[in-house]
């Protein structure tokens, strides 16, 4: 059994224990922001905490009323002189599971320079630099992982920005939506496991994937394909759900696995998704919906939550679905799941 399998299909037994961290460290958060008072938000961070914050991001706009922004760190690190003047009044928001990646490092040093601003991260490995820089930190050791690619640790961090979003604007029925995902995980979980395996196995000629997702979804649809690439070393490659048809749909055919967030909630937005995976289907591609409720029409395959819910949360169970794709996809083609041949954990390049 590897340790994917594990950080994968148990991840339900972290998620229940940072929910309960971050929520006893709710008032303290509030009043910290409150004494902030920021006129943006920046998520900062690389790889797949880049990914999760650009999902989180619009969702702390949409939460908060405040301009927020997601940025990769090593985009500060080499055009630093526009983030000289980037921004007026910032707050940092950095998850990361190591906490030690050298950019990340280098881009809030940076801006801390720059701006004087406060610093919020999330960190999962203990006296980080990261949290070194930080006014406030989370610290949740119970999420990081021995495999070297990012599972549950990921649903963690982008759960907690989640969280953030909720407690930061006052959206109690957000933090309500993740609570109840959160309790409902394991059964998810168990429900959609075997089908989760019985999809790789019986689709066994895709070759290629891509991942759609609009919105809040984009950001975890680009994971999505991230995990694909690095843990089934699958190449996947990642767009806004209709802009597929723009030009990469030419790509798209019997080797192709098309895995679809949708976020639609009005009867018409999701009979453009529909649409789109009837024209996926009609390409012979393999066509995969990640729902709140199904039928999902032009769906060879529907992950469903089984009640209505806001995009964050669909987008939450879906990553855990890609997660399990890309496993048993990298054991069907002999890929060792733990460690992908030539990954780190995390990079350190230059001087921190």
């Amino acid at each position: 059994m590897y340790h994917t399998y594990e950080e994968t299909f148990g991840q339900h037994e972290s998620l229940k224990r940072t929910f309960a961290y971050v929520i006893g460290q709710e008032d303290r958060l509030r009043a910290a922001f409150g004494g902030w008072a920021p006129q943006e938000i920046v998520f900062l961070g690389c790889g797949s905490s880049y990914w999760g914050a650009l999902a989180a991001h619009v969702t702390m706009e949409a939460a908060t009323g405040i301009k927020s922004y997601a940025v990769t760190s090593g985009d500060v690190v080499l055009n630093s002189e526009f983030y000289q003047q980037a921004y007026k009044k910032p707050l940092i928001i950095a998850p990361s599971r190591s906490g030690s990646t050298s950019e990340t490092v280098r881009a809030i040093n940076f801006l801390k320079e720059e701006y004087g601003c406060p610093v919020l991260t999330v960190v999962e490995y203990a006296d980080s630099p990261l949290e070194a820089l930080a006014d406030v930190s989370l610290f949740l050791p119970w999420c990081n992982e021995t495999g070297v690619c990012q599972t549950r640790s990921f649903n963690n961090l982008y759960m907690v920005s989640l969280l953030l979003a909720g407690i930061f604007g006052g959206d109690r029925g957000l933090i309500d939506e993740v609570d109840r995902y959160v309790n409902e995980a394991q059964a998810a979980i168990e429900r959609t496991r075997p089908a989760i395996e019985a999809f790789v196995n019986a689709q066994a000629n895709w070759t290629n994937a891509v991942a759609l997702g609009s919105g809040s979804q984009f950001g975890i649809a680009c994971e999505g394909a991230l995990i694909l690439i690095e843990v089934a070393q699958v190449p996947a490659s990642y767009y806004m759900t209709l802009e597929l048809r723009h030009g990469p749909m030419v790509m798209v055919g019997g080797d192709t696995a098309v895995f679809l967030f949708s976020g639609a909630k009005d009867a018409s937005l999701r009979k453009l998704e529909e649409d789109l995976a009837r024209d996926c289907g009609g390409k012979q591609a393999a066509v995969v919906a990640l729902c709140d409720v199904a039928p999902f029409a032009g769906a060879d395959v529907v992950f469903e939550l089984g009640y209505p819910a806001r995009s964050e949360i669909v987008a939450l169970f879906g990553s855990y679905v890609m997660q399990g794709m890309a496993y048993y996809k990298a054991v069907k083609n002999g890929v060792n799941p733990d460690a992908p041949a030539g990954l780190s954990p995390w990079i350190r390049i230059g001087q921190n």
